[in-house]
């Protein structure tokens, strides 16, 4: 029997990571029962209500306040020895002293380093090397913690988990590691995306009050996310399109003030609205009634919402970067993010050529059968047993 562990320590219902975390879950449940042992720690209670009874699961308590004084200590080079043994006086020990031939952590956790040398580390991105002229990834010491953190994972590690080949690159540029010791485990869409049943969800959307047609772009608004060109190109659509309609979606923080004052001050007022937090029990319903989704953002290797669009059969567009391409092929269309002529070109496609949104959907249900939740699940289960063997 293998004994496999999974640390979740990001809050539930948290964005990218919370969803990451969850498909890790998902595909350690389907691991065979006579072959594998799965126990699960957590930090929020929420977990415990979407861990079956079946597997072993603890509930630890971490403080906020505890993670971020050991990250200090992390930053300011304390020895390693000193900070295993203050990450062992948590109730963290618990996965120290389980006994189990691999963990994961999924959310790059400084634990992931310190609590056990069986450990499998996951790097979302490195756009603070990347793309570090934005702030939310690079200033306040954030970008010399990641760095810190990523050449640790390769050097801890049983193996480091990347979202694709250009990720995969990028680490072997950045911190020089043996690219043995790195895998490519690509995104999925969100379970919730797949099995959506929007019968249940009618009164919300009576309430939402949609227009009839529009575009709209799911994200919150970190500047690194480009909102500024999408209302750049409404104003230069507003003129051809006369029922243009733009929606954004995300939590009122962050640049969102900045936003709405751009877009007050070019009086698109009437073509972009603002819609605040949406559940994920309701997100799958603005891709079912979109014209399409966009995504101008900056960073990548490559992103969850596209995957979500193509699980729907949205069309979608998003920036040519980095890994982009290689996740979506031709189940989307591309444009210059720098360039507000050709974002706003791509726009006018989608809005107006009905021939254009029927072929994305159609290479939607293609890019499907070649990528999804079972194959997710079977990539992650020869990864385990790979790195089991070579153990």
């Amino acid at each position: 029997m293998k004994r496999v562990g999974l640390f979740i320590y990001v809050a539930y219902g948290s964005g990218g990571m919370f969803q990451y975390g969850q498909q890790i879950l998902e595909a350690l449940l389907a691991l065979p029962r006579n072959q594998f042992e799965i126990t699960v720690f957590y930090v929020d209670n929420a977990w415990s209500e979407i861990i079956p009874e079946r597997i072993a699961k603890h509930k630890i308590t971490f403080p906020t306040f505890v993670d971020n004084f050991l990250k200090v200590l992390f930053i300011l080079h304390f020895p390693d020895f000193v900070l295993r043994i203050l990450f062992r006086l948590t109730q963290l020990r618990r996965i120290s002293n389980s006994n189990l031939d691999l963990v994961i952590f999924p959310s790059q956790d400084l634990a992931g380093v310190f609590l056990t040398k069986k450990s499998v580390n996951v790097v979302h991105d490195m756009m603070h090397r990347y793309e570090p002229q934005f702030k939310e990834s690079s200033s306040f010491g954030r970008g010399k913690f990641r760095d810190r953190l990523f050449e640790s994972f390769c050097e801890n590690s049983m193996v480091v988990l990347v979202d694709s080949n250009v990720g995969k690159n990028q680490m072997k540029e950045s911190y020089g590691v043996d690219e043995r010791k790195i895998d490519i485990l690509p995104y999925v869409a969100p379970s919730h995306i797949v099995s959506y049943n929007d019968s249940l969800n009618t009164q919300y959307f009576k309430d939402v009050n949609l227009p009839a047609k529009f575009v709209f772009y799911p994200a919150q608004f970190w500047p690194h996310k480009n909102h500024k060109i999408l209302i750049e190109a409404a104003e230069l659509l507003k003129e051809d399109i006369k029922d243009f309609q733009l929606l954004f979606l995300g939590p009122k923080k962050h640049a969102f003030h900045d936003l709405y004052e751009m877009v007050r001050e070019k009086n698109l007022l009437d073509t972009i609205k603002f819609i605040d937090y949406v559940p994920n029990e309701v997100l799958g319903g603005f891709y079912l009634r979109a014209r399409a989704m966009i995504m101008p953002t900056f960073y990548g290797p490559t992103n969850i919402p596209p995957l979500e669009a193509i699980a729907l059969k949205c069309p979608v567009a998003v920036s040519n970067i980095y890994g982009m391409p290689d996740q979506l092929g031709d189940a989307a269309l591309y444009f210059d993010n720098k360039d507000v002529r050709d974002v706003a070109k791509v726009i006018s496609m989608l809005w107006t050529d009905d021939s254009i949104c029927a072929a994305l959907k159609n290479k939607s249900e293609k890019h499907a059968l070649e990528w999804n939740h079972e194959k997710f699940n079977l990539r992650l289960r020869e990864i385990i047993n790979v790195n089991l063997q070579e153990a």
